[in-house]
This record gives structure tokens, sequence and C-alpha cells, in this order.
């Protein structure tokens, strides 16, 4: 994929899917600095509800802002530029996104995985305190489920994790962007080094086999913020009866996305 010289990212992904593995990635291949002008657009908070030509930075329309704010943001981006929007993304700022010449890169995980993420996330020091409280409340088959079928949290409401993953998902071909897949650039061995060297071309910054081998011995499973992102452990700390209820959520989805049941 050509994108010309010095492109321009940002990482679109649904929270707890490796936001971070591909900021990582993008970092350990040089050039890129992470500047994160539509994070800060969101720090300053938007309007409530929606408007003429104002753009929603998310489905759940937490903030809407004119179109004139965000393309300024945008103007902040320079060459070799990367930032990080948890998705899902209202689709006139992937509009925005495209008439700025800024490519996202999408990341793809189990959604299994996501929705035991997001379960021990909500609880994390970092959470507002009453997103915090209210899923401490609840025990965490409870609010693994809750992850995965949305509904009330505190003083919001979670999406449906179908809702916000399948969201993305036209994207991928409408704007050319490039999609990681969080389990194949984990895998060991030969299969994952070879992940790696497609995610780097994809990217505009191909490595030879060395440099993608010793890419892929440096890329965290960890996550900064939580839990050790191990692919398919989601079952781990489940009742066997949550499991089966996670799965059956989430089935059309797994499947629509490739991943074994």
């Amino acid at each position: 994929m050509e994108h010309g010289v010095g492109p321009r990212w940002c990482v679109l992904s649904v929270p707890k899917s490796g936001t971070f593995l591909a900021l990582r990635l993008i970092a350990l291949l040089g050039g890129w600095t992470v500047r994160t002008p539509l994070r800060d657009l969101v720090a300053a908070g938007g309007r409530t509800g929606p408007g003429p030509d104002l753009v929603a930075l998310s489905l759940d329309g937490a903030g809407w802002y004119p179109r004139t704010v965000v393309r300024q943001h945008l103007a902040r981006f320079q060459p070799l530029d990367v930032d990080a929007l948890h998705a899902p993304c209202h689709p006139a700022l992937v509009e925005e996104l495209a008439v700025a010449d800024i490519v996202p890169v999408l990341v793809q995980r189990d959604p299994r995985d996501v929705a035991v993420s997001l379960a021990h996330w909500w609880t994390h020091r970092l959470q507002p305190p009453a997103v915090r409280a209210a899923a401490g409340a609840l025990p965490l088959d409870d609010r693994v489920l809750l992850a995965a079928r949305g509904g009330p949290l505190g003083d919001t409401h979670v999406l449906p994790l179908a809702e916000q993953v399948t969201a993305l998902a036209p994207w991928a071909e409408a704007s050319g962007a490039v999609v990681l897949r969080y389990e194949a650039l984990l895998e060991p061995g030969e299969a994952g080094v070879g992940a790696v060297a497609r995610a780097a071309q994809d990217l505009g910054r191909p490595v030879d086999r060395v440099r993608a081998t010793k890419l892929h011995r440096i890329l965290p499973a960890d996550s900064p913020t939580l839990r050790r992102g191990v692919p398919g452990a989601w079952r781990d700390g489940l009742a066997p009866a949550t499991a089966t209820r996670l799965g059956d959520a989430l089935a059309p989805l797994v499947g629509q996305l490739g991943y074994e049941p």
C-alpha cells in the first residue's frame, strides 16, 4: 500500500483491542511522532447532541464539534505523525480524516477477549469515579456480559460490542485503512514475524527478516494500563456458564471477523 512520503496515521480502535500495540509497533518502526490533536479535542469537551455541521467523535454522541474545529485539530498533524482515538467514530470524522490525507489504522482483536478486557478496565483507577464505582459493584461475570451486550454503567451507557466493532468495518475498504490483527502480531514464531513484516510494509516502512524478528520479540503483550493481553485467554476467571453466554452473544461477530468459535 502506497501513501507517499511522510504519511500521517490515526489509530482507530475499540477500547482494549490493541491500541497501544499498534502505537508501539509504529513507534518501533521509527520516524513517527505521537501527537494527540484528536484526543486533545476530546479532552476540551464538545456540545451535547447533534446540530448543523457538527461532527461526533464517537457513535454514542458524547461530544459534537463543528467541522471547522475538527479540521483545525487535524491540521496540527505533521508528516510522520500518529495519533490514536478509541472508536467507534462518527462516519463524518473518517470523512474528515480522508480530506486531510490522514490514513486510519484499524486494530482488530477477538471480541471475546475485548469484552473481558473491558470488564477489567472499567474498575481501573483511570476511569471516571461513577464508572469505577458502578463496575466495582458488579461481579466480573456480569461486567463481561455487559461489555458484550451493552447497557447502563454508572452515568454512562455502554454500546453493544458488536455495534462498536461493525461500525469500523466498512471504513477499512472505503478509506484504504491499514488493518492490524492483534493476535497475528503476537503469534509465536515465524507466523508472528511474518505478520510484523507485512504490517511494516503496509505502514510504509518495510523491514527485512532480521529486523522483523527483533520487532516481534519486543512487541508487548501487556497493556500499560491493565491486564496481560494473552490472545484466547477470555475464558480465564469466568464461570463456565458465563463463558458460554459470552460466546453465544458474540458468535455472529466472532464469525464475521474470522475467529474460531
